[in-house]
């Protein structure tokens, strides 16, 4: 079951890993991401081994929606090497997360340590409330 912000509904849980194909399913790994909640952030940890903070863009999109994305080239192969395997992932990804609306997202701070990005979304002190009051004629 997946963990869910968003009162045991999570949006994302109902993409099939079936209608994926199997090539980007192999970058998602690199993608894979951790979401933990506590009492004042979500903290957001994702796998981006050997990326370098320059390689990784996080964004805020339409005010509630956390935009992970990276990139890690292939490495040249010169014509003299013979190279016996390969299977490290090359290539981009991209992840989207929605934010629920007890977040700050206007301090969002992300780093790159050991190959993992941390993400962190401090929540508000007091949750955004409004009221309009509407005139009755």
């Amino acid at each position: 079951m997946a963990l869910s912000l968003f009162g045991g509904f999570d949006p994302l849980e109902a993409w099939s890993s079936s209608l994926v194909p199997s090539r980007m399913q192999e970058m998602s790994r690199m993608g894979s991401t951790d979401i933990k909640e506590t009492d004042t952030e979500l903290v957001f940890k994702t796998d981006c081994a050997g990326l370098k903070s320059s390689d990784v863009k996080v964004q805020v999109v339409d005010g509630n929606c956390l935009s992970i994305s990276g990139e890690r080239q292939e490495e040249k192969k010169e014509d003299k090497d013979t190279w016996h395997r390969v299977e490290r992932n090359y290539g981009s990804f991209q992840r989207y997360f929605r934010l629920p609306d007890t977040v700050d997202t206007d301090k969002v701070s992300a780093r790159v340590e050991h190959g993992v990005l941390q993400v962190t979304v401090p929540k508000h002190d007091k949750p955004k409330t409004s009221a309009v009051d509407v005139k009755v004629h």
